[in-house]
């Protein structure tokens, strides 16, 4: 060919010819992977094959991409993600993703491939058909999870509609601290910030993504941010009626779906637009899912996993409910089928988690430190010792309990207690899986919090514990438990239970939710964190200018300021967070805080971030109910303190 067209010929012939070899192996690797996906039944070394043919695939695309990525694009790029998510023009900040932080997240971005090479390896090893045995496995054991008696499933739905009303009548309530500093820092950016940033607790990355589509279909009224909140604390009732219904019968669940409607602790959870709600709505599911695991019934253990994963993904509190049934799920084997069987279940708990962490994943890689990780473990307060850590959890659940049961305090509340220990010994006394929820509950709450080092979860996200608490009530609320169709796998007897009357409890359910107005919850209920006022402090910011300096706020202002200023002036994050060390250039600045019990001025001076704080001088000072702002200056600029 060089002969006789030339050097350049005899070059591009080489090439097509190799092009041409190469075709060879691509051959081989479709037809193994044709045979293996129509071949019946399926055999393991066929897909040993095609399973590395794909991973040997996979690892040198990845390879590939990472070591051609320009780095001065990537840092380009994610310079305008942070834009995105501080919501400041480019240029007007110092971007913390430099050149060493670029090149860390191209040595990580490599683990994006486990979870491909993961649901790849999986899917070749199911093949098509035990993949379509397996839909309809799920299917079935769906159906079967979620069969109630019709009259259930009305009287659900009434109950449903009565929390909406009540709920309704609340949606206006100010916004709390944390629900709108979600919405303003994850809510108004885009689904590649939610998943990518866990710099604080905040970000519940699942009910994030569906606020982010709340906020895109609706805007950002109240009503539009706390909706995925709303539609899953309704979802929560007929699901807790399940549920119950699993764990004692058909009474059981209307008296715990006639609670869980009645209690105010609902409709503040429903008008919380954070991603607590949706824990719960996972602790229910996989409750109801719990006998079928037990018997191994195809397809729940698949479905199990599946929910788990989901309520890890809203919160990482959900470590506490994963660990009460998995516990519960493991001691019911061992009862019955053996420790063998028992050990069979600890799978199910493993991909649950590493399920989870893949998830993490993108947030990991962006991650100036460890993201997630580092976001949790900041919040394990592992620095103290452990009295100290003892005492917290102790006073935390206190605040806890103050809010589960109000408007009842002191005790009258503690005698709410009695009922949920009558439920819980009769449980025990009763077997099955009213008992392996008992002793789930204790011990697995027990294992996860020495697993934590004795971290104390915050009070705020000990929501888990409340549904709970109101199916060991509806057990102690309601006749023996009828053992007929609750252990079988077709639930017919519970299906032929007898119909109670259940508008007797939809009415007092009603009559509960309409006497608790909204003048109640903004005024009264128990530790709601939230600060009055923060409207009439955004048309005086908004009048007086926020141009003449830096405007930074307390983590309890912060989200709170800023959605108001969104909302009703259009400004987009226009009060920082005060947490980062301030220059010199950033004065004058203004400080918004609430109102602190000790000397304002100096406790004000603290929250700045500065090495001197002796030459800051106190320029003005305005009070708007619970906040003050201050308007601080360098000694240099203005007068004397003094």
């Amino acid at each position: 060919i060089a002969k006789r067209r030339g050097f350049a010929s005899m070059l591009g012939a080489m090439c097509l010819h190799a092009i041409h070899h190469l075709t060879v192996p691509m051959a081989c690797l479709l037809g193994v992977a044709g045979v293996r996906w129509s071949a019946s039944p399926d055999r393991i070394l066929r897909r040993c094959i095609v399973a590395m043919l794909f991973l040997l695939g996979a690892v040198a695309l990845t390879i590939l991409v990472v070591r051609s990525t320009d780095t001065a694009r990537l840092a380009d790029w994610l310079a305008e993600y942070e834009s995105s998510l501080r919501g400041i023009p480019r240029g007007d900040f110092v971007p913390k993703y430099d050149l060493s932080a670029v090149q860390r997240i191209q040595i990580r971005m490599p683990v994006l491939l486990v979870p491909l090479l993961t649901s790849i390896l999986w899917i070749i090893w199911m093949g098509p058909a035990r993949m379509r045995q397996g839909l309809a496995s799920i299917r079935t054991t769906m159906t079967v999870a979620m069969t109630v008696p019709r009259w259930l499933v009305l009287a659900s739905a009434v109950l449903a509609i009565v929390l909406l009303a009540g709920v309704i009548r609340n949606l206006g309530l100010p916004m709390r601290t944390d629900e709108a500093a979600t919405l303003v820092s994850y809510g108004i950016t885009d689904p590649f910030v939610i998943l990518g940033r866990y710099g604080t607790p905040n970000n519940h990355m699942l009910h994030s993504m569906l606020l982010w589509g709340s906020v895109q279909a609706f805007g950002i009224e109240p009503w539009a941010v706390r909706l995925p909140a709303l539609l899953a604390t309704l979802a929560a009732v007929p699901l807790i009626a399940i549920a119950a219904t699993r764990l004692w019968g058909t009474m059981a669940g209307l008296v715990s779906a006639s609670i869980w409607v009645s209690m105010p602790f609902t409709v503040e959870l429903a008008t919380n637009a954070r991603g607590y709600s949706m824990v719960i709505v996972a602790t229910l599911l996989m409750i109801s899912l719990l006998p079928l695991v037990r018997r191994q019934r195809p397809g729940s253990g698949f479905l199990f996993v599946l929910v788990g994963v989901l309520g890890l993904f809203a919160v990482p509190i959900m470590a506490y409910p994963l660990g009460i049934l998995h516990v519960a799920l493991f001691l019911g084997r061992w009862k019955y089928e053996g420790i063998t069987a028992a050990m069979r279940g600890v799978w199910l708990a493993i991909l649950t988690i590493m399920i989870a962490a893949m998830a993490y994943l993108p947030a990991w890689i962006m991650a100036a430190g460890e993201g997630p990780v580092e976001t949790v473990m900041g919040y394990m307060n592992h620095e103290r010792g452990l009295p100290l850590r003892l005492a917290k959890t102790e006073g935390w659940i206190g605040k806890g309990w103050d809010q589960w049961s109000w408007p009842f305090s002191g005790g009258f509340g503690l005698l709410l207690l009695l009922p949920i220990g009558i439920g819980m010994v009769r449980s025990l006394r009763s077997g099955g899986n009213p008992r392996m929820l008992v002793l789930g509950s204790l011990i697995g709450t027990a294992v996860v919090y020495v697993l934590t080092g004795f971290a104390p979860p915050p009070w705020w996200s000990m929501v888990w514990v409340v549904p709970f608490l109101v199916l060991f009530i509806s057990v102690a609320c309601t006749p023996c438990r009828p053992d007929s169709g609750l252990e079988s796998e077709s639930y017919s007897g519970v299906s032929a239970a007898k119909r109670p009357p259940w508008q007797i409890a939809v009415i007092i359910s009603g009559i509960a939710v309409l006497l608790l107005p909204p003048e109640k919850f903004e005024k009264e209920y128990a530790h709601r964190v939230w600060v009055g006022d923060v409207e009439v402090l955004a048309d005086w910011l908004a009048s007086d200018g926020l141009d003449d300096g830096t405007t930074v706020a307390t983590g309890m202002v912060h989200g709170p300021i800023n959605y108001a200023l969104l909302r009703h002036h259009g400004l987009l994050r226009p009060v920082e967070i005060s947490s980062r060390k301030l220059q010199a250039d950033d004065f004058p600045i203004r400080l918004i805080a609430t109102r602190p019990s000790g000397n304002r001025k100096r406790s004000g001076v603290k929250l700045l971030s500065v090495p001197d704080r002796s030459q800051l001088v106190l320029v003005r000072e305005e009070e708007f109910g619970e906040v003050v702002v201050r308007d601080f200056d360098l000694m240099e600029k203005g007068s004397s303190l003094d």
